[in-house]
């Protein structure tokens, strides 16, 4: 779509000239070409090369250069033009800048990636700040798209404008699509063989599949008439089915209803099937069998309804618990974990306490329950401050029990102890702590903050890399020294230009990363940029025509969210008010976050979207719309890349995690009240969380 717009975009600015060559002839034709080469803007020279009256300068003898030159910025080079200079008329600068521009396109035809070497070569300029200085008016022209590499010192190049096509070049694109067809056809021909390969195969298996299906049905209704036989003998008896299985039948001691010598007669055939299924205990018995028949004695049935309730199923780490129907219980998680509901558990009681609760239960239990847990896993819950998760599996693990030696002289024997308590209970005692991890539940400093504005949407503080707070309060930006407690007052708005009766409210503050200067949010749209070591504005950047509520720092590139739904990219080194352009929310954008790498963007906004942009594009690669109300806590993980955390509004109260490597959501907690804020510690894995509607506290989320 952009090309489509540049082109129409270059047309019209060509087209005054195009106009005039109708009429313009010789001397003044030349004058025409002169002009539109130096004209800003245009680029695009074929339809005027085309024109009667320009084509009729090549057969005048001294006018013919000039027809040169405009085809060689049609499609020629820098380096062209100085292979020729000296048949060529000189040019100015303008059109000498122009002619590298269109240089630098026919080089990235080549590679996307260019090395300043090649560049200061090929376009004969003598340093490196005047080549940056070349690309980026390039940029700004929009001949170009792409981003300088200081570190690397190369230009990669995202997107270039279409130059003229050179004599010969469309029988060139001819050739390649031509070779393209065929090379798609033969592929379509590979794609249909394998389609009819897997619709055959997809035949083959359905036809296995039936055959299956009728076999396992086939076995079910005999395992179900078995089982009926079997019920019949037990009703019959009063006794068990191992009752039956104990007694030793062979195939050739029960043909024709004769008794072998190893067992009586039996009328029920069915139980041959039995025999095998517990081969190993009708061989160990056998004998008893035969002394129980020759004593007339029976299994009695309250004997067979105790061995069989006492049956337990065990399980341990290589051997797994079984359920009868596996899938059932697979199906059940999933119910499980999509319908729960997380909550943040807050804690109010003291830390101390609760950790002398857990070793009095612990120590209680084990005096009383010796054998309920090991030792080893009651002081790792001891440790533990955070409830330990129960993963709920389909095929249950347990840890092998570690049991002690109970021998006479072992030293563990409570009949040695000289104290009441066991053994067990000792360990628990004077096992080591893990220390107390305090957390102040009371302010240090207390900041008096008058005409601080009560507006949800609205980033008023905001700390720097030297340990400086920025306030913005009313009109007016404030600096407190966490080092000395000093307040500076760094500007006032009301006092700035022709507003001084509009109170030019401050919208939002944010420090550059290297704490030398801070950006200013107003509520008017302009955004300007202090330097708080001479207390000066160095720049005010416009653009915004509603107030600026949101603004984030990538090294020199400051970023800023306004009401009028739009996003700015603005590099404070080069003069223009913004750079590029972002509009992809509905409402009034209130949180935007760079990723730590610099190379992905968060913005949320009042439409409760939440768009993950690339530092490259000025379109989202990842939409999230799981937030149900304005999502303006956004931070980013500085020990998990690609990790997002997100808050949303007094509607919505849930903090959300991202995955922007993959674009998948991760966990979801209700935190009952308004999400305003989100910080990850820069030391630990942990993520601090302050909230306003209806509760008003602040929450600390370990263990992310």
């Amino acid at each position: 779509m952009s090309e489509i717009v540049l082109s129409s975009s270059a047309r019209q600015r060509l087209e005054p000239y195009l106009l005039l060559s109708k009429s313009a002839k010789g001397g003044a034709c030349v004058q025409l070409i002169k002009d539109a080469l130096a004209a800003p803007g245009v680029y695009v020279f074929a339809e005027l090369l085309d024109m009667p009256n320009v084509a009729e300068l090549q057969n005048n003898e001294q006018h013919v250069s000039y027809h040169t030159l405009l085809r060689l910025f049609s499609y020629g080079t820098y380096k062209d033009y100085k292979e020729n200079a000296s048949t060529l008329p000189q040019l100015e600068a303008t059109q000498l800048n122009k002619l590298k521009h269109l240089s630098i396109v026919s080089l990235s035809e080549e590679s996307r990636t260019i090395p300043y070497d090649i560049l200061l070569q090929y376009l004969d300029i003598p340093n490196v700040r005047e080549l940056e200085d070349l690309i980026i008016e390039a940029i700004y022209q929009d001949v170009i798209k792409g981003k300088l590499d200081q570190k690397r010192k190369q230009l990669e190049i995202e997107y270039t404008m279409g130059r003229d096509l050179r004599p010969g070049q469309i029988d060139q694109m001819l050739e390649v699509l031509s070779a393209w067809s065929q090379t798609s056809e033969e592929i379509l021909k590979v794609i249909d063989t394998k389609i009819v390969q897997v619709r055959d195969a997809a035949i083959e298996n359905k036809k296995q599949k039936e055959e299956y299906e009728k076999e396992v049905e086939r076995l079910r209704k005999e395992v179900k008439s078995n089982s009926k036989n079997v019920d019949h003998m037990e009703i019959m008896t009063g006794g068990s089915i191992d009752q039956y299985a104990n007694m030793d039948y062979h195939d050739e001691n029960t043909k024709g209803g004769r008794a072998g010598k190893r067992g009586p007669k039996s009328e029920y055939q069915p139980m041959s099937h039995y025999t095998g299924n517990h081969s190993d205990q009708a061989h160990q018995n056998s004998s008893g069998v035969q002394r129980n028949e020759q004593n007339s004695t029976t299994v009695s049935p309250v004997r067979t309804i105790i061995n069989t309730t006492t049956q337990r199923n065990t399980y341990d780490r290589h051997i797994p618990q079984r359920t009868p129907d596996p899938v059932n219980d697979y199906r059940q998680l999933r119910i499980d974990d999509n319908t729960k509901k997380r909550k943040i558990s807050v804690i109010e009681e003291d830390a101390q306490q609760e950790e002398d609760g857990r070793i009095y239960r612990a120590v209680l239990g084990k005096s009383m329950f010796p054998l309920k847990d090991t030792t080893d896993e009651i002081i790792r819950r001891i440790n533990n401050s955070s409830p330990s998760k129960v993963q709920k599996t389909v095929l249950p693990y347990s840890t092998p029990t570690k049991r002690r030696s109970n021998a006479i002289d072992s030293p563990f024997r409570n009949s040695y102890s000289s104290s009441p308590l066991p053994f067990e209970a000792q360990m628990i005692l004077t096992s080591p702590r893990k220390p107390l991890r305090y957390i102040s539940k009371h302010p240090y400093k207390v900041l008096d903050a008058p005409d601080l504005q009560d507006d949800f949407y609205l980033n008023l503080v905001d700390w720097s890399s030297n340990n400086v707070l920025g306030v913005g309060l009313g009109t007016c930006v404030y600096l407190w020294s966490a080092a000395t407690s000093r307040v500076v007052k760094l500007c006032d708005m009301a006092s700035q230009g022709s507003h001084r009766n509009s109170a030019e409210n401050v919208t939002s503050v944010s420090w550059m990363p290297t704490g030398s200067h801070i950006a200013v949010g107003t509520a008017l749209g302009p955004v300007e940029i202090w330097d708080v070591q001479k207390s000066k504005r160095v720049r005010k950047m416009r653009g915004h025509t509603q107030r600026v509520g949101a603004l984030a720092w990538n090294q020199y590139t400051v970023s800023s969210g306004s009401r009028d739904r739009l996003i700015y990219h603005r590099d404070v080194r080069v003069p223009n008010e913004y750079t590029t352009k972002l509009t992809g929310h509905r409402q009034e954008v209130c949180g935007l976050k760079w990723n730590p790498e610099g190379t992905q963007l968060a913005s949320g906004s009042n439409d409760n979207k939440l768009l993950i942009w690339d530092s490259a594009s000025d379109v989202p690669i990842y939409k999230f719309l799981h937030h149900t109300a304005a999502v303006k806590a956004i931070a980013w993980s500085p020990h998990s890349h690609g990790l997002l955390a997100s808050g949303g509004g007094s509607q919505d109260k849930h903090i959300r995690f991202w995955s922007t490597s993959t674009g998948e959501a991760l966990e979801c907690y209700d935190t009952e009240s308004q999400v305003c804020n989100l910080a990850w510690s820069r030391h630990s894995n942990e993520l601090v969380s302050t909230h306003g509607y209806s509760q008003n506290q602040s929450h600390l989320m370990g263990k992310i």
